[in-house]
């Protein structure tokens, strides 16, 4: 089971592979409880005690491995002096946060912090109008959901392909085994004289395994049902 060291030694691993330096303090500046500084690829965040400081670390770091703050779609809220707040420059950290936290899952109350953050910014800041429709694709159920999905989808692969090689494995064991049991090429004459053909071929047949490309397309199918009843739930809670 992950803690929440799991998610610390993680997020420093980041910061090393990355060459990123962080300060933790609980300290707010100019209003401000976390902030980056991509420039000198330095953050500034709250220790982390729980999930809602280390998605707020991630996505700090996230402001650091995104795109520079240029483009059409890329807009300074010019009501604001003290820092530079872009609507597109949030959208893009966030969605590294999620992008960097993997192979680890992101959790729902990361995710609501995702939400609280990025319609806050929403309320306040100007942006492009794709931006802001990107925005809200972000900060919905679905992409908690599809990076869920996605999660279990991978968790289940590994779990068939283990499964897939534990059965090889057995079945060349065995094959071995037989092979070291066999009789003389002499004494084996004189048995197959005796016992019908089917008999030795049956003992020589491997039992079926699955295959991982057997293994994917039925994963495939359990996800596209699951896809369909998540999606079957959210129409039903809209319309009903």
């Amino acid at each position: 089971m992950l803690t929440l060291d799991d998610y610390r030694q993680h997020v420093e691993a980041l910061l090393r592979a990355h060459a990123i330096t962080a300060t933790w303090t609980t300290a707010r500046v100019r209003g401000a409880s976390a902030f980056a500084n991509s420039a000198a690829r330095h953050i500034t965040c709250p220790p982390m005690i729980d999930d809602d400081t280390v998605a707020t670390a991630l996505h700090e770091i996230g402001h650091c491995v995104s795109e520079p703050c240029a483009g059409p779609r890329h807009y300074r809220d010019p009501d604001v002096t003290d820092w530079w707040n872009c609507l597109a420059c949030e959208v893009s950290a966030w969605t590294a946060a999620i992008r960097l936290i993997r192979p680890l899952p992101w959790s729902r109350a990361m995710h609501h912090k995702l939400t609280r953050a990025l319609q806050s910014y929403r309320r306040r800041t100007p942006g492009h109008v794709a931006t802001v429709r990107e925005l809200d694709v972000l900060a919905s159920h679905v992409t908690y959901y599809d990076h869920w999905l996605g999660r279990v989808k991978h968790e289940l692969l590994l779990e068939r392909h283990d499964h897939v090689k534990r059965n090889l494995d057995l079945e060349q064991k065995r094959e071995t085994t037989m092979r070291a049991d066999e009789f003389a090429p002499e004494e084996f004459a004189d048995i197959r004289r005796t016992r019908p053909a089917s008999v030795l071929a049956a003992r020589r047949r491997p039992r079926h395994v699955d295959t991982p490309t057997e293994c994917n397309a039925r994963l495939d199918r359990e996800i596209a049902l699951a896809r369909a009843e998540v999606t079957l739930r959210k129409e039903r809670k809209t319309w009903g």
